[in-house]
């Protein structure tokens, strides 16, 4: 898993964050970017959206579907927000 944690950013402590870390590698490159930027680096959206060259209302729209891809790829009702 050793890639997988370079890329988003964050090792996992307990099995609940390594299925976390599981389904946000299996997000679209550009979604996983976001997701990593916001929740990991914490920056907010209008900063994400300057460094993906997109509109702040496209990234909010952008991670409001990760986060339900993420809740559908975790099969549960997540608190993800």
């Amino acid at each position: 898993m050793a890639n997988s944690e370079q890329d988003v950013g964050f090792l996992p402590h307990n099995e609940a964050e390594e299925s976390l870390l599981e389904a946000i590698m299996k997000l679209p490159e550009l979604d996983r970017e976001a997701v990593r930027l916001r929740y990991v680096s914490k920056w907010p959206t209008k900063e994400i959206a300057q460094q993906l060259h997109k509109s702040d209302g496209a990234v909010r729209v952008m991670l409001s579907r990760a986060r339900t891809k993420l809740r559908t790829l975790l099969g549960s009702e997540a608190a993800l927000d």
